[in-house]
C-alpha cells in the first residue's frame, strides 16, 4: 500500500486505521469499496461535468486504486488463512504422530514391566516353597530327634548287648533282646500341615522279661548240672 494511499485511509478513518485489527479493516475496506462503487454509478451520466472537475477525477482515482488494494489487502488475508489451516493441519498430524508413538511407548513399558513382575512372582513363589519344604524338613529332623531323645531317657531303648556263653545261651540272649524291641508308629504335623510317621521303639512288656529272663536262669542252671 502507498504512503498515500495510507494518509488517505488514516484521513478516512479520524487518524487510527492503522490500529485496527484484521478484522476491522476487512469491514472498514469493504465500506469504502461499496461507497466508491455508489459514486460510480451516480457519476455515469455525469463525465461532462467531471471533466471540469479534475478534484472529482482525482478523487475517483484514488478510489480505483484504492479498490486495487482492498482487492489485494484481501487476497493476502485469503492467502494467510489458507496458510494458517495448513499450519493448523500439520500440527494436528504432528501432535497425533506424538500421542500415537506416547501410546506404542507407554504399551511396550508396561509389557515390560508385567514381564518382569511376573517372573519376580515366579521366583518369590520358588523361593517360598522351598523355604518351606526346608522349614518343614528341619521341623521334622527336630522333632524327630526331640521324640528319640524322650525316649532314651526313659529306658525304652534296648540295653547293650552283654557278653553271654556260646551256643544257645548266646542265641537265646540275642532273641530276648531282640523281643524287647517292636516298632510303632507315631504322627508329627509339620508347619505346613502334613503328617509324617515317625518309628519309635516300644518298651517290652515287663511280665515277659521276666519269663524270659527265668528260663535263661533255668538253661544255665541245666548247664551247670551236665558240667
Amino acid at each position: 500500500m502507498s504512503s498515500s494511499m495510507k494518509q488517505l485511509l488514516e484521513t478516512m478513518c479520524g487518524g487510527d486505521f492503522m490500529s485496527k485489527n484484521l478484522e476491522e479493516v476487512m469491514d472498514f475496506l469493504n465500506y469504502v469499496a461499496e461507497v466508491s462503487r455508489g459514486w460510480d454509478e451516480s457519476n455515469k451520466g455525469e463525465v461532462g461535468k467531471m471533466k471540469s472537475q479534475p478534484n472529482a477525477l482525482n478523487a475517483k482515482a484514488r478510489m480505483y486504486t484504492l479498490n486495487e488494494d482492498i482487492d489485494s489487502t484481501h487476497g493476502q488475508a485469503s492467502q494467510q488463512a489458507s496458510n494458517l489451516d495448513q499450519a493448523i493441519v500439520n500440527l494436528s498430524k504432528v501432535v497425533g504422530d506424538f500421542v500415537g508413538d506416547q501410546k506404542s511407548i507407554n504399551a511396550q513399558l508396561n509389557k515390560r514391566i508385567d514381564s518382569v513382575e511376573n517372573t519376580l512372582n515366579k521366583r518369590m513363589d520358588g523361593m517360598q516353597n522351598d523355604l518351606s519344604q526346608k522349614i518343614d524338613n528341619l521341623q521334622y529332623s527336630i522333632s524327630r530327634l526331640t521324640n528319640l531323645n524322650i525316649v532314651h531317657e526313659k529306658g525304652m531303648f534296648p540295653s547293650q548287648p552283654h557278653q553271654n556263653p556260646k551256643g544257645i545261651h548266646e542265641m537265646e540272649a540275642h532273641e530276648g533282646e531282640s523281643s524287647q524291641v517292636r516298632d510303632v508308629k507315631a504322627l508329627i504335623t509339620l508347619r505346613s500341615g502334613k503328617e509324617v510317621e515317625l518309628p519309635t521303639p516300644k518298651q517290652h512288656d515287663e511280665t515277659e522279661g521276666e519269663k524270659e529272663t527265668e528260663k535263661r536262669e533255668e538253661i544255665k542252671e541245666i548247664r551247670k548240672g551236665a558240667i
